[in-house]
């Protein structure tokens, strides 16, 4: 519990992701991990992607990882075509 609160404050405070605001991303297949990539954090927050897209700060949160490798890995994920791009700015109302 105390985990959770803690990430959920650090989150409130990190500064902002160099990937682009209006961008979500949701899992397509399961990419080979290894080394740092293949930890918990990353392994549960990739299965939360399964279930809908989600945002870069919430996947960089989620991971556990650094801001810096959190997006390395997105993009790394979404080069090998494991992750798709959703642009969500057409959802959004005006």
């Amino acid at each position: 519990m105390f985990d959770f609160l803690m990430k959920r404050r650090l989150c409130a405070i990190a500064p902002p992701l160099s990937t682009p605001p209006d961008m979500a991303y949701r899992l397509r297949s399961w990419p080979p991990l290894n080394g740092s990539a293949r930890t918990a954090g990353v392994l549960r927050t990739l299965t939360r992607m399964t279930l809908g897209p989600m945002s870069a700060q919430r996947f960089v949160t989620g991971s556990g990882l650094t801001q810096a490798d959190g997006e390395r890995l997105l993009k790394r994920l979404v080069d090998a075509d494991y992750v798709e791009e959703i642009d969500i700015k057409a959802f959004r109302r005006t």
